[in-house]
């Protein structure tokens, strides 16, 4: 009877066909969540290491892998929690990967030994050879069987030291790819780790944001206490400045009431009795008496005017300066301007209209 013999790549071809035939029908059973891939993956990593000897090669790390592929198994159809299914789901799948490189590499250091010793047995076998055909042969037929047989020894040799090559070069590989599915396996369980450090660096960052919260308000309360302080400061220096200046305004009409007096009193000095009526002659001015008269009065109004009421009255009338007509009213008596433009030293609006008046 003839048996069917199926290479490893078409046995994993099915199996994997196999292996996704199986989820699909679960998944299609259960009515809830379909099983992560995470596990058809684990699987197909256990069978592939199992293929390839590493329950001989690497019996730890293989039954590692099986002990997370069934609690991955269990996690899912107990809660059907799919994060931390395929979490140990993964695990599995890098230690079984483990497991095969390293069992690979376990056979091809058993592949370079054998060869070895087939070497060793070769070269002796060349050597009992040579010496059988120099002790039956004669020198000639003794020489050239010694150098067909080292022809011979020497390309075995060179067919050898390339299987040796290879065979290293192979366990390189496999060095590497061991050092990889390592890394691999030492970032999950330092993920791991994290994850069970992560609700306490929560729970520190809430006592430190409530912390913060504290601070921030203290901080504003002592900016609006320096707020409140730098307000009444401002307050204090605009109050000290409008004492100043009432003091300057106040200076300022003192020497203007200064200067008043003593032109009136020059003015009173100057004064004289004529058949023409009382004559006033301002020293060294070179404006008429009108003039004169003008300038004096718009002095002692502007800055005495905003206390008293004042109009005005010419003799003779304008109408006939040269008779003796009778005077007359020129402008009517009323409050003068406010003291703002005593304050000022300017006249105001109705001692302007007073001036124009007199100037008419």
């Amino acid at each position: 009877m003839r048996q069917m013999r199926i290479s490893p790549g078409v046995r994993s071809s099915f199996l994997v066909g196999a292996a996704a035939l199986g989820v699909f029908v679960l998944a299609g059973c259960a009515g809830t969540k379909p099983e992560p891939l995470e596990l058809r993956d684990a699987r197909l990593a256990i069978q592939d290491a199992r293929s390839a000897g590493a329950q001989a090669g690497a019996p730890d790390l293989f039954a590692a892998a099986q002990a997370h592929l069934t609690t991955a198994e269990n996690t899912f159809k107990a809660s059907g929690d799919v994060d931390q299914s395929s979490h140990y789901a993964r695990l599995a799948e890098t230690e079984a990967r483990d497991a095969q490189y390293r069992a690979v590499a376990r056979n091809a250091r058993l592949s370079v030994e054998a060869a070895t010793r087939r070497r060793a047995e070769l070269e002796v076998a060349v050597r009992d050879a040579e010496i059988k055909a120099q002790a039956a042969r004669a020198q000639s037929d003794a020489e050239r069987a010694l150098v067909a047989s080292e022809v011979r020894a020497r390309e075995e040799r060179a067919r050898l030291d390339a299987a040796a090559r290879a065979r290293e070069a192979e366990q390189q590989a496999a060095d590497e790819r061991v050092r990889v599915l390592q890394a691999q396996l030492d970032a999950e369980r330092q993920k791991t780790a994290e994850q069970q450090q992560q609700a306490q660096m929560d729970s520190l960052k809430a006592q430190i944001e409530e912390q913060k919260k504290a601070a921030d308000a203290a901080r504003r309360a002592a900016e609006e206490q320096v707020a409140a302080a730098r307000g009444a400061a401002e307050a204090e220096k605009a109050r000290a400045a409008e004492a100043r200046r009432e003091a300057d305004q106040a200076s300022s009409r003192e020497k203007s009431q200064g200067d008043l007096l003593a032109r009136l009193q020059a003015i009173e000095a100057s004064a004289r009795m004529e058949a023409r009526g009382i004559v006033l002659t301002l020293p060294g001015s070179v404006y008429s008496k009108y003039e004169n008269a003008r300038i004096a009065i718009s002095v002692m109004l502007r800055a005495v005017g905003h206390r008293v009421q004042y109009g005005a009255a010419v003799f003779p009338a304008f109408v006939n300066p040269s008779g003796c007509a009778p005077g007359m009213q020129v402008f009517p008596t009323e409050a003068g301007d406010p003291p703002s433009f005593a304050a000022t030293g300017e006249n105001g609006p109705i001692l302007n209209q007073l001036l124009t008046r007199l100037g008419d």
